[in-house]
């Protein structure tokens, strides 16, 4: 923030001095770049054998006038005595030379200045910078360099980056999560002089990469002065990099594929600010090049045979936990069809009962309301259980997907064929897998692994929405469904209460913010474990038990943080009365696709289950 400059209103002079910029020179926007090459400015030419004057201004104000000066700006009423030294010096470039001390950001203050004011043109009311009245280390000004006040502004933000730890002097940093002390020391790209940036970025290339790779020209060329952030960002990744290179290549990564995939973190707007806090900027680079993942997997290993056997009869209805494949007699078609008809109606009748009482409107909730529930759990989740989502290269946390943003209505759904028909698929395996519903699935011989069982199932489905009452239902029920649609990025949340003679408004609250949580994981789910889900008999238990399981998990941590926190539970549960979360909510649902997901973490730990679930490494839990 900007404070304004304490007026003295006792001051009677203030004496200014000019210098030649010849003399002090302006400091040079790291790592290297003159301000042409940077911003595409044209260089200032040097000026002819023209004298080079210092100037000493003295100015003398009545004590009760204060004015906000620019330096072309002289009060009217104010006496001022010139003396004028002249000086000869050759033209000197200004962009290699000294660094000048900059001006305390606590001592300048902002001056609006009003339409015809001093020596502007302008028809508008500009802000002037005012810096105090010290000496002054430049005797040209922004405007003689041709440097506007944006490049300026720029110029404070790289010199701002300069005064990190680490951009003076190398510094050491223990990172937990793989292992190593992270050497950090930019002061090469302090030292660079303008035109090096090529070379620089070919000789830490081959440090990384172990062989030559001529890409710098080239680089520089297409984003050197096109993009000066970004090149910025990927010289001191390539600098992290290649400082440790020794230490990082001990994990296993590519590392042609992590420059790779760094560069095009750099052009992202996601990308995080070189002043990031706490070391944010490094713990990008080494996550999004792939070393905590490699760290963190080859800290794991995965399951042994017998396990393996175990986890396989999970995923696999046909499978004994010895490794037998059991022979199921054919599909009881007829018992299957009318078994599931009947369920299905009863399924999407009871839901539809739940959320609203016979000729009384629902209650709106607003989206807006919701999503800034959203918004504090994706911080949420990631500073408590980042760790796994983070380490995954391509995770959302690092492409600029906001949940807030992401958020919308059930009540946008189009209701077509499709969408009925993933809802069928979806709650067809709850109900036909579920102790709860009879396991119609299992009491009928239904073996996924046969293309003519899943065909049938297919056609069981098709005929229930053939039905016209049980089609209008269930476009009602799938309106009131929350759900993750991954290949549009969004999330889908009900705007509206249900009937408090079904569950009260705290309830509900809190209901939300677990399915929340629940959707928000379906979007981080690495796609190698959906594949995988694709190619065992119960698919569900990877995509639903596995998220439900996590979900129950982390929930129970938000649970204990409403309670101690009264900021958060005005944010999770509104204005509503506290009560504590229903039993069911800090369960693993989704029935016995719930049921087997526990079993899982039991054989083979929450780390490997967290492995598979956000960095698709399915080979942890016997895949």
């Amino acid at each position: 923030m900007l404070k304004k400059k304490k007026k003295n209103k006792n001051k009677q002079s203030t004496t200014t001095t000019t210098t030649p910029a010849s003399q002090t020179g302006n400091r040079v926007p790291s790592p290297g770049f003159s301000l042409a090459s940077v911003f595409g400015l044209g260089r200032t030419q040097p000026r002819q054998q023209t004298p080079q004057q210092t100037t000493h201004l003295t100015t003398h104000q009545t004590p009760q006038q204060t004015t906000h000066q620019t330096p072309q700006q002289i009060p009217s009423n104010t006496t001022t005595t010139t003396t004028t030294t002249t000086t000869i010096s050759p033209p000197t470039r200004w962009n290699h030379s000294t660094p000048t001390p900059r001006t305390n950001r606590s001592d300048i203050t902002i001056h609006i200045r009003r339409p015809g004011e001093g020596n502007s043109s302008s028809s508008e009311r500009e802000k002037v910078v005012v810096v105090p009245d010290a000496p002054q280390e430049s005797g040209e000004s922004s405007a003689d360099q041709g440097i506007s006040p944006e490049v300026l502004q720029m110029l404070d933000e790289i010199e701002e980056v300069l005064q990190l730890p680490g951009a003076d002097d190398a510094v050491y940093l223990p990172v937990s999560q793989l292992g190593l002390t992270l050497k950090i020391d930019y002061t090469p790209l302090q030292r660079m002089e303008d035109g090096e940036e090529a070379d620089f970025i070919d000789t830490r290339l081959e440090r990384i990469l172990g062989r030559p790779h001529p890409l710098g020209a080239a680089f520089m060329h297409k984003y050197g002065a096109r993009d000066p952030r970004m090149t910025v960002w990927v010289m001191r990744a390539l600098c992290l990099l290649s400082d440790n290179a020794e230490a990082l290549s001990a994990m296993g990564v590519n590392p042609g594929a992590a420059v790779q995939r760094l560069i095009a973190m750099a052009k992202k707007q996601s990308r995080l600010s070189l002043s990031a806090p706490s070391h944010g900027f490094e713990m990008q680079v080494l996550q999004v090049g792939g070393f905590v993942e490699g760290k963190l997997l080859s800290s794991l290993f995965p399951p042994d045979r017998p396990t393996c056997l175990k986890l396989l009869s999970l995923y696999h209805p046909a499978r004994t936990e010895r490794g037998e494949v059991v022979l199921l007699p054919p599909l009881d078609f007829q018992q299957l069809g009318v078994q599931m008809k009947n369920l299905m109606h009863q399924v999407v009748m009871s839901e539809w009962k739940a959320w609203r009482e016979t000729g009384k409107p629902m209650a709106r909730h607003a989206i807006e309301d919701i999503a800034k529930v959203a918004g504090f759990l994706q911080g949420w989740l990631k500073e408590r259980f980042g760790t796994f989502p983070l380490a995954a290269v391509d995770s959302l946390y690092h492409n600029g997907w906001t949940y807030e943003k992401q958020l919308v209505s059930t009540l946008s759904k189009p209701g077509d064929d499709n969408e009925l028909l993933g809802w069928l698929m979806n709650r067809g395996q709850l109900v036909g897998w579920g102790q709860n519903y009879g396991a119609p699935f299992k009491t009928t011989s239904y073996d996924p692994s046969r293309k003519e069982d899943r065909e049938a199932l297919q056609t069981i489905y098709a005929d229930l929405l053939a039905n016209p009452q049980f089609k209008q239902a269930l476009k009602a029920v799938s309106k009131l469904t929350a759900c993750c649609s991954k290949g549009q990025g969004k999330i889908m949340v009900q705007p509206l209460f249900p009937s408090t003679k079904v569950m009260s408004r705290t309830q509900f609250r809190w209901r939300q913010a677990r399915t929340l949580i629940h959707e928000f994981l379906h979007a981080l789910t690495h796609e190698k474990l959906t594949e995988a889900s694709w190619n065992i008999g119960e698919g569900q238990v990877l995509t639903e038990g596995l998220t439900d399981l996590l979900t129950a998990q982390f929930f129970a941590q938000l649970v204990q943080e409403v309670r101690s926190n009264e900021e958060i539970r005005r944010l999770i549960l509104g204005d509503e009365p506290f009560e504590e979360p229903a039993a069911k909510h800090l369960e693993v649902g989704y029935g016995a696709a719930g049921e087997k997901a526990k079993i899982i973490k039991a054989l083979v730990g929450i780390d490997n289950l967290m492995a598979a679930y956000f960095l698709g490494a399915v080979k942890f839990i016997g895949l």
